[in-house]
């Protein structure tokens, strides 16, 4: 068992386990003496590939929050979408079982969108393993199999406006459950539009509250803690920024360097430019949308520029400025017939300023 991993931080795991090729991880404090939870959160359509920054969602976002939470828990990242790395789920918690100090009673799952979709299947076919599941806008494809799994805890979300996946199958299916003598399976459809239903429900700490309850075998339902006052939900998008590196050659004394921003929900209301790397420079118009650049000298130079957008939120992108020495002025000359001594002794008189072809 590991003991030497830090807590109460998310730590980046680039280590492929079949088709999951890396994954975010939360250790609680007292892991290495007490047995955790364990939760596993899968991602939505889009967010596989090799970049864990697309995966920094969830429960995780409260930890970057600072809030603390005594689970372990793990964001892994599907190669491309889970009907690819859904048979990849399996060993890779068999390994968190392994590595670290779980307890095995209280394995959850929980997921949003495409990963709703695949934490539905994975908890109702691993209903022997799993203690509860919360899948958050998405659907699932194992109906046949839900008897099996009355002993599973599910909660599910959903908005009522959602217009990528309805919410119109999931009173049903929950439905279902009960027929089957499920007693603790619920659902929440909240009163809003579009498909992010996850932000506000990996936010509300009932919702955390009653999963952390759930014990794998328990078949009474859990007291249900009472949510959070609804409050309408903004989601603020981040401002598209682009700007562009340059090159400009000596005895040049200034150059401009520019970018550009649009906000998708808003307007940009403020640049920031500043100087990350290089030598002594001078900068003008540091808080306006293009930055000039004076007194350089032959080299490389890193910018940073930072759009703001109305409600806060920021872009970021570095720009390269690289100032190369004065170019070189010679003339062409064509000399026919003369021998390499020859040459050289023409070039040694011409000196640097022509070029022999």
């Amino acid at each position: 068992m590991e003991t030497n991993e830090k807590t109460g931080v998310i730590l980046d795991k680039n280590e492929p386990i079949g088709k999951i090729t890396g994954y975010l991880l939360h250790l609680p404090e007292g892991y290495q003496t007490e047995k955790k939870a364990l939760i596993v959160n899968l991602h939505g359509h889009g967010a596989g590939g090799r970049d864990l920054n697309r995966i920094r969602f969830g429960f995780l976002r409260e930890i970057y929050k600072g809030k603390k939470i005594d689970a372990v828990i793990v964001n892994p990242q599907a190669l491309y979408e889970w009907n690819d790395s859904f048979n990849s789920i399996t060993p890779f918690i068999d390994m968190l079982l392994e590595k670290y100090n779980i307890d095995e009673s209280r394995i959850y799952i929980t997921g949003l969108s495409n990963g709703a979709g695949f934490a539905w299947d994975y908890a109702i076919i691993n209903h022997h393993k799993i203690a509860a599941v919360i899948p958050i806008a998405g659907w699932h494809t194992q109906g046949d199999k839900v008897c099996e799994a009355k002993n599973l805890a599910v909660w599910a979300y959903h908005n009522k406006g959602d217009g990528v996946i309805s919410y119109k199958g999931i009173p049903g299916l929950i439905e279902q459950f009960k027929k089957c003598g499920a007693q603790n399976v619920h659902y929440t459809i909240y009163e809003a539009n579009g498909h992010d239903a996850w932000t506000r429900t990996y936010a509300d700490p009932a919702v955390l509250e009653w999963l952390l309850q759930q014990k794998k075998g328990d078949t009474a339902p859990s007291p249900i803690p009472a949510p959070e006052p609804e409050k309408p939900v903004t989601i603020n998008r981040q401002p598209i920024l682009k700007a562009s590196d340059k090159t400009v050659n000596l005895p040049s004394d200034r150059v401009m360097l520019y970018g550009s921003a649009w906000d998708p929900d808003g307007k940009i209301v403020g640049f920031k430019w500043e100087k990350l790397s290089g030598g002594e420079i001078t900068l003008g118009r540091t808080d306006e949308q293009n930055l000039m650049v004076t007194n350089f000298k032959e080299g490389e130079y890193t910018f940073r520029v930072t759009a703001t957008d109305n409600q806060g939120a920021q872009t970021s992108q570095e720009v390269i400025l690289n100032v190369a020495g004065k170019p070189a002025s010679y003339f062409n000359i064509r000399i026919d017939g003369a021998t390499e001594e020859e040459l050289a002794a023409i070039r040694a008189i011409l000196g640097d300023k022509v070029k022999i072809v």
